[in-house]
């Protein structure tokens, strides 16, 4: 209780006595996510900006920590290195790497089976924003996008002439981070060249990461009409997999790890060929690209349980088309694109399997009246997936749909309606159980409902609030008592509020505050009325980013999330975690071109684990997350 006194009147006398840039202005802000230039104020869905300033603010040194300020989000890094984890959206569990579609520059980096997406190959200092949409983005992404999709957005060259930046960074835990970036860009040509390198032993005893990222990304007119761009991203990094703990472990000492040789290496590169026409009101956008992933095991923990697949060899490679035909003219908008993916993965030279998808889709956009606007698309997807090695295939043929309005009270402020259906098909990991093929699994389908609030006042308050509701048809798990992966019999029900809001208080100081209550249970079935596992009720964030004239920017940060029951305990009767609440502290100062940037995180010094699994026979097992630790950073614009 003391903590937090003393935190509150910290975040008091931030307010009476400090200063802070302008508020969100979401009439301005364009959002990319939905393929169609637009601003937040016209969507019909509750999306979240995140800026690079937003990132740099808060000494934000790992993706996972971006999404404490995202109503909603849940985002549990297991390692405590930002390497592996899982990012969730409205509640989806355990389920979330599958669940939620994860974008960068527009292409899904999500594998095909259940390993997760790498979230670790690209660096922190190369994103320029992320946008956000949770509940679904189906219609316009089709595969994977039921809980929501996440667009990691690259930095392009912005400035002109020739500019270059260099960054250096310490940490806790011999942390150690540097890097460049260099852009050029005239009237028709740009280029952005970036490569950071970083290492730290980790948190934990073989939670150590070392990761070489470098970018390199080109922009030409061709012509006042036609415009090309090409992009390479490489990432190359190593890794260790501490294991999970036991309670008794974890109290003994939580930095130790019961799994010290284990350990991975990754190559990830991805290209990107872009080609964008447009004329007068028409516009055709083609993306190619192609994304090779190399991963080498060498878990020698699992030849302790006797499996022989503890060093292991993974090729995945993956080529994707996206071809959009966009419209605008008057009171309409429309656009309908060809989506087209193919993926392949194997295992030690072997064990080829192969996933295909195509999907079409068509979303227009009508202002009925001045102050109101209806929406309505639809998309129709084919999937086919073959495993080589014992000529096992899948086919799947889904028809999905969404409608939306929004009504404009002014320019401020607008409420909208959405309802939208979405689907999953099971990954390549899914149809099989201790070598045993599960002929019966099917996809899950689930409908999303929501209605939204924007709205801006005098100037000096936003705020955004949204309610929603999500029915998930066949949800597939992982069912502990019979060990196999299944369909959950009935509906798995979502509900939730979600709140934003930011106030400037006078001149110089803004703060601002998100709340989510969310409500996940199963609906039928064997755990009928049960809540979903790993999914907390309330989730809670405040904060403060201030200027002190002439001094130094502060940002403080509050963190709280409630207990939830641990992951994979469907019956409810382990017990609830702990809820737990993490204040950060940043300080940023900028002399001419040097900029200056520390921080403390945890402050004070929770003990908590965001990630915790229960294993049926063995107890809980936890993954500790990081104490009180500190960071420095300095970096120069040339």
């Amino acid at each position: 209780m003391l903590k937090k006194i003393c935190l509150f009147l910290v975040l008091f006398l931030f307010i009476k006595f400090s200063g802070i840039a302008e508020i969100i202005d979401f009439g301005e802000i364009v959002i990319t996510s939905e393929r169609l230039e637009n601003t937040l104020r016209n969507s019909n869905k509750n999306i979240y900006i995140i800026t690079a300033d937003d990132i740099k603010n808060r000494g934000i040194t790992n993706i996972f920590d971006v999404f404490k300020i995202t109503p909603g989000a849940i985002a549990r890094d297991w390692t405590g290195g930002g390497k592996k984890g899982s990012i969730d959206l409205r509640g989806q569990g355990e389920a979330a790497n599958n669940n939620i579609l994860i974008l960068i520059d527009g292409v899904s980096i999500n594998p095909i089976d259940m390993s997760g997406p790498d979230y670790s190959q690209i660096s922190i200092e190369q994103i320029d924003r992320i946008e956000i949409l949770p509940g679904g983005g189906g219609i316009l992404y089709g595969d994977k996008a039921i809980g929501g999709v996440i667009n990691i957005i690259t930095k392009s060259a912005k400035e002109t002439d020739v500019k270059a930046s260099a960054k250096l960074e310490f940490g806790s835990y011999n942390f150690f981070n540097k890097g460049f970036d260099l852009n050029y860009k005239s009237q028709n040509f740009s280029v952005l060249a970036a490569y950071y390198h970083k290492n730290f032993d980790g948190y934990r005893e073989n939670s150590e990461h070392n990761a070489h990222n470098a970018n390199l990304k080109f922009n030409f007119n061709i012509t006042d009409y036609l415009k090309s761009s090409y992009s390479i991203h490489y990432n190359k990094d190593d890794y260790g997999l501490p294991g999970a703990l036991t309670y008794a472990q974890m109290q003994a000492n939580r930095r130790q790890s019961i799994n010290p040789l284990d350990n991975v290496h990754t190559k990830n590169i991805r290209q990107i060929f872009g080609l964008k026409f447009k004329n007068g009101n028409f516009a055709i956008d083609n993306n190619l690209s192609y994304y090779i992933q190399k991963i080498q095991n060498e878990i020698v923990s699992w030849y302790g349980f006797g499996f022989g697949f503890g060093n292991e060899k993974i090729d995945n490679k993956k080529i994707a088309n996206h071809l959009t035909f966009k419209f605008e003219k008057n009171r309409e908008k429309l656009i309908a694109g060809i989506d087209y993916q193919n993926s392949n993965s194997e295992t030690n030279n072997a064990n080829k399997i192969k996933k295909e998808n195509l999907g079409l889709y068509i979303l227009n956009n009508y202002r009925i009246l001045e102050n109101l606007a209806f929406s309505v698309g639809g998309r129709k997807e084919k999937t086919e997936l073959t495993y080589y090695a014992n000529n096992k295939q899948k086919k799947y043929d889904e028809d999905i749909y969404e409608a939306g309005l929004n009504y404009y009270f002014n320019n401020d402020a607008n409420v909208y309606f959405n309802i939208s259906e979405n689907y999953r098909t099971p990954v390549t990991d899914e149809y099989y159980t201790w070598g045993a093929y599960l002929e019966n699994l099917e996809p899950q389908k689930g409908t999303n409902i929501e209605l939204g609030l924007r709205a801006k006042l005098k100037e000096k308050y936003n705020f955004f609030v949204s309610a929603y509701t999500n029915a998930t048809e066949k949800e597939i798990f992982y069912n502990p008592t019979t060990w196999a992966n299944d369909n959950m019999p009935g509906k798995t029900k979502r509900e939730g509020i979600e709140f934003l809001s930011e106030q400037q208080f006078t001149e110089n100081i803004t703060a601002r505050q998100s709340y989510s209550r969310i409500y996940a249970k199963f609906s039928d079935g064997p755990y009928k009325d049960k809540k979903v596992p790993g999914v907390p009720n309330n989730i809670f964030s405040y904060e403060v980013l201030t200027k002190f004239p002439k001094l130094v920017n502060v940002l403080i940060n509050y963190y709280y999330a409630d207990g939830c029951y641990p992951i994979s305990d469907f019956t409810n009767s382990s017990g609830k975690t702990e809820s737990y609440s993490v204040v950060n502290l940043n300080f940023n100062k900028q002399i001419n071109n040097l900029i200056f940037n520390c921080g403390i995180n945890n402050i004070f010094n929770e003990k908590y684990s965001q990630y915790i699994v229960v294993d049926y026979g063995f107890g809980k097992n936890y993954y500790p997350s990081p104490e009180r630790n500190y960071y420095a950073n300095i970096s120069y614009k040339f």
